[in-house]
C-alpha cells in the first residue's frame, strides 16, 4: 500500500471513530482488507483498546441481507 493511500485510510478511520465516542463493542463488516485494518486501528487506539470487536464475513452482501444480518446480532 502506498503512503498516500495509507494516510487516506488512516484519516478515514479517524473520521469514523470520531463518531463512536462511547462505543464498547464494535461490529465490522465489509469486503477487502480494510475490515482487518480498521479492527487493527481500533486495537491501537487508546479509546478503543478495551472495546470488543467482532467481524463478519467479508463477502459482499445485498443491502437487505446486511440489514437482516445486523438485526440478528442485536436480538
Amino acid at each position: 500500500m502506498k503512503n498516500a493511500e495509507k494516510g487516506s485510510l488512516q484519516k478515514l478511520f479517524k473520521n469514523i471513530t470520531s463518531h463512536m465516542q462511547n462505543a464498547d463493542e464494535v461490529h465490522v463488516t465489509g469486503t477487502g482488507i480494510a475490515q482487518e485494518q480498521f479492527i487493527n486501528h481500533l486495537a491501537q487506539t487508546p479509546q478503543f483498546k478495551t472495546a470488543v470487536t467482532k467481524e463478519s464475513t467479508s463477502k459482499k452482501m445485498s443491502d437487505k441481507s446486511l440489514i437482516e444480518y445486523i438485526s440478528e446480532q442485536f436480538n
